[in-house]
């Protein structure tokens, strides 16, 4: 059947994401540029996992996945990521527009969230698994990481109308490809700080992340 068929062909050669799907609309990321694809199987040693569950690799030099513009949504916007970001560079961001930054400083270590204004926290990213979640609003953004928040940031009032995932909202700018394995991402257009706790707590237990 194509499952069997599906399985023989990944066992015998690495598998990539061609598309990341939106699970609440049609807001697919996609990249169908083949050396641009993250690898979500690996030919020797199988299914990509962190922490023994599914995750896509980026490896840091090329690869990337982005959606198509689509209708603006205004802050406060909710970004949530489960990674392991293994050097500097971006996991996600936005548009050209609309810039939508997790991730650390291209140039170092220190973490940064960025919506049209550059901020960065004195904190370095850690090479670990991490539960991030950042609410962008303006004076009162704030980068959460396993649920510790690392205290508001201006970082600016763009809003949200693409979503790039493993570098800069133009790939032929970067110097932030990263080097990371991703595992889920979520994103509301609404400021979810009433449920922060529930949300990470539910995400938490499946992943087991602290």
């Amino acid at each position: 059947n194509a499952f069997d068929d599906l399985l023989n062909l990944t066992t015998q050669n690495d598998g990539y994401v061609v598309t990341w799907y939106d699970q609440f609309g049609s807001n697919d990321a996609t990249q169908a540029t083949a050396s641009a694809q993250p690898k979500i199987w690996d030919s020797t040693t199988g299914l990509v996992t962190e922490n023994g569950k599914p995750a896509v690799d980026f490896d840091g030099s090329n690869d990337y996945l982005q959606t198509s513009v689509f209708t603006a949504s205004t802050q406060p916007i909710t970004r949530i990521l489960v990674a392991k970001q293994n050097g500097s560079g971006y996991l996600i961001d936005g548009s050209s527009t609309n810039r939508g930054v997790i991730g650390s400083n291209p140039s170092s270590s220190l973490r940064r969230i960025f919506a049209g204004t550059s901020d960065d926290y004195a904190v370095n990213i850690t090479g670990n698994q991490e539960l991030l979640y950042a609410l962008f609003d303006g004076a009162n953004s704030e980068l959460f990481v396993n649920s510790s928040g690392l205290g508001a940031k201006s970082v600016g009032t763009d809003g949200l109308d693409r979503v790039t995932i493993g570098t800069i909202y133009d790939a032929s700018l970067s110097t932030t490809f990263v080097d990371a394995q991703i595992q889920e991402i979520m994103i509301y257009a609404s400021d979810q700080s009433a449920n922060r706790t529930k949300i990470e707590d539910n995400i938490n237990d499946y992943y087991d992340i602290y």
